[in-house]
């Protein structure tokens, strides 16, 4: 009986210890299978995601070469443009503004021609900007020609890449972009801008009905709208002629710097954005809003140098502007110190 009750315990210890090394098999087996499981995941986990990261850098490589491929396209073309931009301006960012209107040409015919011509140049270090307001009547040589004629009418023979050279050999100052609209996208953007204050110096009434040009403003401090504005830029007088023209240009320009300054010109920038988008022609990047607030971030608050082409009236027509080319060497020397190999600091530069 003992005997009996002996190999019985026996028994069920061996029965209990394959039970548990077959419990423990499974959960090996279990374990493994999960582990085999994790791993297969994890193995497609990384090559999704590798693959994900091969397809980015074949995206972004392609991108990247239309990309090259576009400013390579848009590179050419300014150079064939502008020209090679000397790099002596590399610190300074100088653009051709021109506004243009119909005009007859030297063979009387309709043509376009620069009616307000001022290089705009902007100092980044520092935000300063400085206008250089040229006469349209300045005695220059036509491109590709051995006449001369008002720098006006270069326009007509080249557009702005002949203005954009032709600017650059009679000032010495490279030009790095350039800006065409005709009078009526100035009138719709300073109406955008909501005019701006002026004292008009004297009564200035003039009609042309050929040019549809009616000009009839009252002597005095007034509001101005885009049109009115438009007038007293293009009156001419016959007291001062051109020179009175380009004097109210330059305390014009200004008065409309301060006005781009103010606060309430930010909320305007999407629809001054898209004026610029569709009715400007320019060698310089798409304009969107953004990229005016970034640059008007960047103005300095300082009031901007006006200056005028150094030169004088001829004395039996005062409609040309003979330029002075010693006068203008001195005025490059002033407004572009950096360009001309002259320490910006000059108190900074002794101490050193």
């Amino acid at each position: 009986m003992r005997e009996h009750e002996e190999e019985s315990e026996i028994s069920i210890t061996r029965r209990h210890i394959e039970e548990r090394r077959k419990a423990y098999s499974r959960k090996r087996r279990r374990a493994l299978f999960k582990l085999m499981l994790l791993m297969l995941i994890g193995g497609v986990f990384i090559s999704a995601v590798l693959a994900c990261t091969f397809l980015f850098i074949r995206w972004g490589a392609g991108v990247y070469h239309e990309y090259k491929a576009a400013y390579a396209e848009y590179t050419q073309q300014r150079r064939a443009d502008i020209g090679a931009v000397n790099p002596a301006f590399d610190s300074y960012t100088n653009v051709l503004l021109l506004g243009v209107d119909e005009g007859a040409d030297p063979s009387h015919e309709k043509a376009q021609r620069a009616d307000t011509i001022v290089v705009m140049s902007f100092h980044p270090s520092d935000g300063q900007v400085n206008f250089i307001d040229i006469p349209r009547g300045t005695w220059v040589q036509l491109p590709d020609s051995e006449a001369y004629d008002r720098i006006s009418s270069v326009y007509a023979h080249g557009g702005a890449p002949a203005m954009v050279r032709t600017v650059r050999d009679l000032t010495g100052i490279a030009i790095h972009q350039y800006v065409v609209a005709d009078m009526n996208t100035f009138a719709s953007l300073l109406d955008e801008l909501g005019g701006i204050d002026l004292y008009v110096e004297c009564p200035m009434d003039y009609d042309d009905p050929a040019s549809n040009t009616a000009i009839h403003l009252k002597q005095g401090y007034q509001h101005l709208d885009g049109q009115a504005a438009m007038g007293y830029l293009r009156y001419r007088n016959t007291d001062l002629g051109d020179l009175g023209r380009n004097e109210r240009q330059q305390k014009f320009l200004r008065l409309l710097y301060d006005r781009v300054l103010q606060l309430d010109v930010v909320p305007k920038l999407p629809r001054i954005a898209e004026i610029l988008k569709k009715q400007v022609h320019t060698s310089a990047a798409v304009f969107d809003s953004a990229h005016l607030a970034r640059v008007l971030g960047s103005l300095s608050s300082q009031q901007p140098r006006t200056v005028m082409l150094p030169g004088e009236a001829v004395e039996d027509d005062d409609t040309i502007w003979q330029p002075d080319a010693a006068g203008i060497v001195k005025m490059r020397q002033e407004l572009f110190p950096a360009a001309e190999g002259e320490p910006e600091d000059k108190d900074n530069a002794q101490e050193e």
